[in-house]
């Protein structure tokens, strides 16, 4: 009967182990970033400033191209590394630039656009 006892505890113990590892890491797997929202839909922002960017006279994609300042035949491997340039240059953690989260989120839009209008 000890035997038993002790089995059911460690069981118990372990469980309760276990429970409590997944409720500190658990909040980690569910935050997304707020610059990088790579989603499968294509179509989620993360704020309300990339929501008005989106919908602002439809988004054409000649503008999403000009924010990035390349051109409509661009290939699909340039204009990543294009975007990462842009995004180095204008992420708020490394520019001093007041305006630099406002660009950067117009940026990642841009971007989420044509990827999202050319299927990728």
């Amino acid at each position: 009967m000890d035997d038993l006892a002790r089995i059911i505890w460690r069981i118990l113990y372990y469980i309760f182990i276990w429970w409590i590892v997944d409720l500190i890491f658990r909040g980690n797997r569910n935050k997304k970033s707020k610059y990088n929202n790579s989603d499968d839909s294509g179509a989620s922002y993360e704020s309300d400033q990339e929501k008005t960017f989106a919908n602002q006279s439809g988004l054409e994609l000649q503008r999403c191209y000009e924010v990035l300042g390349v051109d409509e035949s661009i290939s699909t491997k340039e204009l990543k590394k294009v975007y990462l340039e842009l995004a180095k240059k204008y992420h708020p953690d490394s520019s001093n630039d007041p305006k630099s989260e406002e660009k950067m989120v117009e940026i990642n839009s841009a971007y989420q656009y044509i990827r999202a209008h050319r299927g990728l």
